[in-house]
C-alpha cells in the first residue's frame, strides 16, 4: 500500500531515469506533439497494459532490450505497477545489470513488502552478489509466503552448499524439483551437491539426469567431465567436455582438473596434445603447461573454475514471464 506522496515522487524519479536509460540502450526515442499529449493521457490504465503486452511480446522474441523500453515507458505512466517493476529487476538480473536489478525489486518491496516473486528475485540478485546472510533471509521469506518459489529453494540450496550443509541444499533441490520436475539447472546443482558430500555415483547419475533433461546445458556437461576425470575415466570425460569443447579445449580441460588434483605427469601429457594440436592458438594451455613445470598445483576444491559447479538463476530464467 502506498504511503505519501514522498514514495510516489521517487518512483516516479526512478521511473524517468530507468526511460532514459533505456531509450540510450535502444538507441531511439519517440517525441510526441503537444496535440497528442491530452489524447495520451486519458486512459492512462490501457496504456499501461498495452506497454505491459508489448513488452512481453518482445521479451519472448528474445528482444529484451525492446522488452525494456516498453515496461518502463509504460513505468514513467504508473510508476508503482509491480507487474512492471518486476519484468524491469527480471530483465536487468538477465542481463547482468544487478544493481539496477536490486533497485527494480526494492522498489516492489517498499509498496508490497510481502509480493513474493518480488522477495525471490530480490533475493536472487542478492545470492548472485555474493551477499548470502541477507539472500537466505530474503528468499526464506520469499519460499515462507508462496512454498512453490522453487527458484528461491534452489538459492537457498547453493547458499547450504556454500555453507558446507549438504544434506539441506539437497532437500532444498529436491523442493524444487518437485515444483518442477527435470529442471537441468536443479538437477546440476543436486549433482554438485552430491559430488561435494562425496557421492560421486549419485553426482554422475543427478548431471546425466540434467543433460538427459537439456542435451545442451553446457554446466552439466562440464561438471560431469571434471567428474569423469577426477575418476580416471578420461574417454567418458572427454565425451562429455566435446559436447562444447574443440579438442584442444578438452585436452586443457582435463590437464586442468588433473594439476588441481597434483597428477602432474598426467596434466602435462594433456596440455602437451592441447599444444600439439593448436600450437599457435592455444595459449591457455602453454600457460597452464608452465604452471606444471613449476610445480603450481592446487587440490580442485579450493580452485574450481567458474566453468563448473553451481548455477545461479535469474528471476524468471529467460524462459517465461511470471
Amino acid at each position: 500500500m502506498r504511503t505519501g506522496n514522498s514514495g510516489r515522487g521517487n518512483g516516479r524519479q526512478l521511473a524517468v531515469l530507468w526511460l532514459a536509460l533505456s531509450l540510450v540502450v535502444v538507441g531511439c526515442a519517440t517525441t510526441q506533439k503537444p496535440s497528442e499529449d491530452k489524447a495520451a493521457t486519458e486512459d492512462i490504465p490501457s496504456q499501461v497494459q498495452s506497454g505491459l503486452l508489448q513488452g512481453d511480446q518482445a521479451y519472448r522474441r528474445g528482444d529484451t532490450e525492446r522488452a525494456l523500453l516498453h515496461y518502463v515507458t509504460a513505468l514513467n505512466l504508473e510508476p508503482d505497477n509491480t507487474d512492471l517493476l518486476y519484468r524491469v529487476g527480471m530483465i536487468h538480473s538477465e542481463t547482468g545489470n544487478l544493481d539496477a536489478a536490486q533497485q527494480a525489486f526494492r522498489s516492489i518491496l517498499q509498496s508490497s513488502p510481502e509480493h513474493a516473486a518480488g522477495l525471490e528475485g530480490y533475493g536472487l540478485v542478492l545470492l548472485r552478489q555474493r551477499k548470502y546472510d541477507s539472500a537466505k533471509q530474503v528468499l526464506e521469506e520469499a519460499v515462507r509466503l508462496e512454498r512453490g518459489r522453487w527458484r528461491a529453494q534452489n538459492g537457498l540450496g547453493i547458499i547450504s552448499d556454500i555453507d558446507n550443509d549438504h544434506a539441506l541444499a539437497m532437500t532444498y533441490y529436491q523442493l524444487a524439483l518437485e515444483q518442477r520436475p527435470g529442471t537441468p539447472m536443479v538437477l546440476n546443482n543436486l549433482g554438485y551437491s552430491y559430488y561435494l558430500a562425496g557421492d560421486w555415483d549419485a553426482a554422475e547419475e543427478a548431471f546425466r539426469q540434467a543433460v538427459n533433461s537439456d542435451p545442451k546445458h553446457q554446466k552439466a556437461w562440464s561438471n560431469l567431465g571434471m567428474l569423469y576425470t577426477r575418476k580416471g575415466n578420461y574417454e567418458q570425460a572427454m565425451q562429455a567436455f566435446s559436447r562444447f569443447q574443440s579438442k584442444p579445449e578438452v585436452y586443457n580441460s582435463m590437464g586442468y582438473i588433473c594439476m588441481l588434483e597434483g597428477k602432474l605427469s598426467r596434466a602435462e601429457a594433456f596440455f602437451l596434445d592441447a599444444i600439439r594440436l593448436s600450437p599457435s592458438h592455444f595459449q591457455a594451455a602453454q600457460e597452464n603447461l608452465a604452471r606444471v613445470r613449476a610445480g603450481h598445483a592446487s587440490k580442485i576444491d579450493s580452485e574450481t573454475p567458474d566453468a563448473y559447479g553451481l548455477e545461479v538463476d535469474s528471476p524468471a530464467s529467460s524462459k517465461g514471464l511470471p
